[in-house]
């Protein structure tokens, strides 16, 4: 897995991206990530951060682009990215935003 190094945090988050991604990372962190979409036709996945464990996931090294509370706080985050990105590029081409 890999990190955007712009990570949005959800307001329900109450540790450091660090701390987030440490615990993402050892499998302990019970956090929803949105990730963009590996098959290519979607722009972005929201996900447990529990499921990026198993391997068939690992080995698809998909980009994490932010980290939320729980499902509501994911949904308030796709919000807030859509408008960034808008704001940024005047149109939503998420997956080239994120990737800038």
């Amino acid at each position: 897995m890999r990190w955007s190094k712009d990570l949005y945090l959800g307001l329900g988050v109450r540790s450091t991206p660090k701390q987030c991604r440490q615990e993402i990372e050892q499998g302990t962190g019970k956090y929803f990530v949105i990730t963009l979409s590996p098959n290519g036709r979607d722009n972005l996945d929201i996900r447990p951060a529990l499921s990026l464990q198993k391997e068939s996931l690992r080995s698809l090294d998909v980009l994490i682009v932010a980290v939320a509370a729980d499902r509501k706080d994911a949904l308030s985050l796709l919000e807030r990215i859509a408008s960034d990105c808008w704001m940024a590029r005047g149109d939503a081409n998420l997956r080239a935003y994120l990737q800038d």
